[in-house]
């Protein structure tokens, strides 16, 4: 939102509630007054436009038909909120998609884990320049001055952990009931961790992005406070934001209102109901619903989980390619207020995509998700859902946007390439 509706808005607003002190302190000697002002000059507020759950009804429906098996949504903006569904939970059983399945949402995990690295820095434990060496000496090998600031920001040089990891433990079985026992198997993060650093780095202060930086801060929380990530996770996110149905499982079971993630693989969908969810951590371990990430959205942009300063450190970009990203979150051009920008994070377990932006002050906030990824396409086609991010994204705009124009171009927050899962190794 730029500065001047935010100036326009807050004078309306101050304006109404002054009128109504007014009106509450005069009325009992108003009534009894010749000269009281009629009922018209009471200021109304304005009736936000509702959404157009036809138009989001029918991009969902689109974007199932996209060969995906289920799609969940919540959307909050100045027309208050709506959630819908469509697909079906599970193939086997037939179920249909409730708005509030949870479901494995990937990369949206790196939000959390930079808030409790931020937290722990509020909180005076350590600082982003702390070094891994600082807390966990020979964590990695002789890149121990490595720092908290340049594994969240993607800029350490550290590799990514799932390529050497799959090429190494599928060896000559590139089957797909290899490649599901090995997304089965529970991990330890010093297991991921010696995967990724035991590969050739990159240049130091480069962006790459990398699951195995995010494995290390988690690691590091841990050794730092003494506490499982989750319950970390649980007392600094989970209850100050009322995401009372999220949680960093330590197994594959899902409970009964889960989605079943499902994936296409050498042309045949396969249920990955046996993934293990450690095989990504503190990158990406979540288990949550879209209206738990909305809360999330909220939550830190009203303050609840950081200060001001910390969130301006976490939003502001550190590297401009090939997105804007900051710590743990990157920004795109926000649709309903030129000059601004939506915040957040996208992400792909093997089974999942997920999107979850919000404004800076997390008043207006979309999280989506659909199951059923084709792993046999390295460019997999996403425009029905790209669509869906863009319907649900400027219907959160109210009165600010002309629809029909701005839909006539191209997708507003298009899916990105920042995800979990890593290609397959080469099939035989």
């Amino acid at each position: 939102m730029t500065e001047a509706t935010t100036a326009r808005r807050s004078v309306r607003r101050a304006a109404t509630l002054a009128s109504a002190a007014v009106l509450s302190l005069v009325a009992p000697v108003a009534a009894h007054a010749a000269t009281a002002a009629p009922p018209s000059a009471v200021p109304q507020a304005a009736e936000p436009l509702p959404y157009d759950t036809a138009a989001l009804e029918a991009a969902m429906a689109g974007a199932v038909a996209e060969e995906h098996v289920a799609v969940v949504g919540d959307v909050r903006g100045e027309r208050g909120r709506w959630s819908g569904a469509d697909g079906v939970r599970d193939l086997a059983s037939g179920e249909p998609a409730l708005a509030r399945d949870r479901f494995r949402s990937a990369s949206t995990t790196k939000m959390l884990t930079a808030v409790l690295a931020l937290k722990a820095q509020e909180q005076g434990l350590w600082r982003l320049d702390t070094t891994v060496d600082d807390v966990a000496p020979g964590l990695l090998g002789t890149h121990g001055d490595t720092t908290v600031r340049e594994l969240l920001s993607h800029t350490a040089g550290l590799p990514e952990y799932l390529p050497p990891l799959l090429v190494t433990e599928a060896g000559q079985d590139t089957s797909t009931e290899r490649f599901l026992e090995i997304l089965g198997q529970p991990r330890e993060p010093q297991q991921l961790i010696d995967y990724g650093a035991g590969a050739p780095w990159t240049p130091r202060g480069e962006f790459v992005y990398s699951n195995t930086g995010f494995v290390v801060v988690g690691e590091l929380l841990q050794r730092l406070t003494g506490q499982r990530l989750a319950d970390l996770l649980e007392r600094w996110v989970l209850v100050p934001a009322g995401m009372w149905r999220t949680s960093l499982p330590d197994g594959p079971e899902l409970p009964a209102d889960a989605l079943t993630e499902y994936a296409t693989v050498a042309g045949e969908r396969v249920d990955l109901s046996a993934f293990d969810p450690t095989l990504f951590g503190a990158a990406g371990g979540l288990l949550t619903t879209t209206e738990d990430l909305n809360r999330f959205q909220r939550a830190l942009g009203a303050g609840t989980l950081l200060g001001a300063g910390s969130v301006r450190m976490m939003q502001e970009p550190v590297a401009t390619e090939p997105q804007e990203y900051g710590l743990g979150s990157y920004r795109l051009p926000d649709p309903c207020e030129p000059g601004a920008y939506l915040h957040g994070h996208d992400g792909a377990s093997y089974g999942t995509w997920t999107v979850s932006y919000a404004s800076a002050d997390g008043r207006r906030s979309v999280t989506l998700a659909v199951t059923g990824r084709d792993l046999d396409t390295a460019t997999p086609d996403l425009s029905a859902f790209n669509a869906l991010i863009g319907e649900a994204l400027l219907q959160t705009c109210g009165d600010d946007v002309t629809a029909p124009a701005a839909r006539s171009g191209a997708p507003v927050a298009p899916v990105h390439d920042l995800v979990d899962g890593a290609p397959l190794p080469p099939r035989r």
